[in-house]
């Protein structure tokens, strides 16, 4: 299946494994995933909780799994915890950890309702997740409060030694005892494998029939609170309007996918950017100068984009050297003060000789302003450049020999 990506590495992965650096086009309703069933020391990937007064702690894992957190936390942003999750939840070490607070939970059905606009995502043959709710009347009523309870209750759970779930890898299960009948049954339907009313792009239904995309079972075991989380997945995904591509930034930290894919909504909302090694640099670039000081050198190890179109995933991702890059502070700040698209475009191919390029040309301009024709000249050439006609010369003269020589001193090793 070709060379495993770092998360497969560390971790195992459900999905196909991809090339760095490459943008890849992948069938998923095809593609033997190659799942298998990592047992080990689970704890350190998956959910941690101990008893009813520990914080729930996730940890980073696949793209889905992380992508179902991320749009987890944004609904709860949405209503006025932006500032708890960025200042408490998210932590340095990359997980986050979720208080046992029960009014977090207890209006997350109405939360989540108000976040797509008052539409019931739930319920009926919708695409995000089909027959997830029933959708008769008095059926969904019941359901609806089922789900509720279950919700409320997912703050009370503790471990049980029964399966591995699929998504987490952890042995976990809801504590039956404190669910009524009814929530007993809506819950065991929901959570004992993973089908198409979770995602209906990804998952199988329920048969019998063995399936190699599973190790030959028809489907995965899923536990109650990946149950939970994964329909929040498609939330973080943005529309980049790029071949109506949605897009997730992936990492092995939630405090860095956290910023990194809020940056990327702030360029998309700004900006009608067509290329994705644009909006992750941008977004790489914002972080630098925002967050990234406070984190550790591992936090950016596995940068990547999942991009998302009908039944296809493909990853995108820069080399390691041009992220190290980007984010460097200085270095952003320097990008960001030449105001020049072209700079940083450059920059994230590996193109650093065009730096002093640049500067050379923009250094002829100031000193030929006497010999129109030969200023001329210089015009055209920074402007076949990329560089735009109303560009501060002097600014790009003096800041482009000083980014160049910072981007080699990272190159060679030297100060981040």
């Amino acid at each position: 299946m070709g060379r495993k990506s770092k998360y497969e590495e560390r971790q195992g992965s459900l999905f196909p494994p991809k090339e760095t650096n490459k943008e890849e086009k992948k069938d998923i309703t095809s593609h033997n995933l190659g799942f298998s069933a990592h047992v080990g020391n689970s704890s350190s990937i998956s959910q941690g909780i101990q008893n009813n007064t520990d914080p729930i702690i996730l940890y980073p894992f696949n793209w889905l799994y992380n992508a179902s957190v991320i749009g987890f936390l944004k609904v709860i942003a949405s209503n006025g915890w932006e500032n708890e999750i960025e200042k408490k939840w998210l932590k340095d070490n990359g997980t986050v950890e979720i208080p046992r607070d029960g009014e977090i939970f207890k209006n997350w059905f109405d939360w989540y309702k108000e976040y797509h606009g008052g539409r019931p995502p739930l319920y009926g043959k919708n695409n995000l997740y089909p027959n997830y709710i029933n959708p008769g009347k008095e059926k969904r009523i019941e359901d609806e409060n089922s789900l509720k309870e279950w919700v409320e209750k997912l703050i009370h759970t503790k471990e049980i030694n029964k399966k591995y779930c699929g998504l987490c890898l952890r042995n976990f299960d809801i504590n039956s005892n404190i669910l009524t009948q009814k929530a007993k049954k809506y819950v065991k339907s929901k959570t004992e494998n993973f089908v198409s009313s979770h995602t209906a792009f990804l998952a199988p239904a329920i048969t019998k029939f063995p399936n190699a995309l599973w190790n030959l079972n028809h489907s995965l075991y899923i536990c109650t609170l990946c149950a939970y989380l994964i329909i929040h997945h498609h939330i973080p995904f943005q529309n980049t309007k790029i071949g109506n591509h949605e897009i997730f930034i992936n990492a092995n930290s939630f405090k860095v996918m956290w910023y990194l894919n809020k940056f990327a909504e702030k360029v998309l909302s700004k900006e009608n950017e067509k290329s994705i090694r644009r909006i992750l640099g941008l977004s790489l670039i914002e972080f630098s100068q925002r967050i990234h000081a406070t984190l550790g050198i591992w936090s950016i190890a596995s940068i990547e984009v999942v991009i998302k179109k009908d039944d296809y995933i493909d990853y995108y991702s820069l080399p390691y050297d041009i992220i190290s890059i980007l984010l460097n502070s200085e270095v952003s700040k320097l990008i960001n003060e030449t105001n020049e698209p072209a700079v940083l475009d450059r920059i994230l191919i590996g193109d650093f000789d065009y730096l002093l390029t640049v500067a050379h040309y923009s250094i002829r301009t100031l000193y030929s302003k006497k010999d129109n024709n030969k200023n001329n000249r210089d015009d055209l050439v920074l402007q076949a450049l990329g560089i735009s006609k109303n560009a501060d010369y002097k600014k790009l003269a003096y800041r482009l020999p000083e980014l160049y020589a910072k981007i080699n001193s990272i190159i060679r090793g030297g100060t981040r």
